[in-house]
């Protein structure tokens, strides 16, 4: 996949320095394009859609956690 310049998501979660699943929510989202061929297979992300401005400043302002309801947050103790 070198050739096309395409990721998959280990790479792309290092080359952004953040977490595998923080780039799945990112593309689920709508906020990295990626795809998959088919369900259970890895993800595949452009090299240059790395550098969205939409990506960058989603991990900067922490847009990347999930927006589900029932998720909490817990006091740092």
């Amino acid at each position: 996949m070198e050739e096309r310049r395409e990721l998959i998501l280990h790479e792309a979660a290092t080359r952004l320095g953040i977490n595998k699943m923080t780039v799945i929510r990112l593309i689920r989202d709508g906020i990295l394009p990626g795809r998959q061929i088919c369900a259970g297979a890895p993800y595949v992300i452009r090299e240059e859609d790395l550098d969205r401005p939409t990506v960058r400043r989603a991990i900067r302002n922490g847009r990347a956690v999930s927006s589900d309801a029932r998720q909490q947050k817990l006091p740092f103790q």
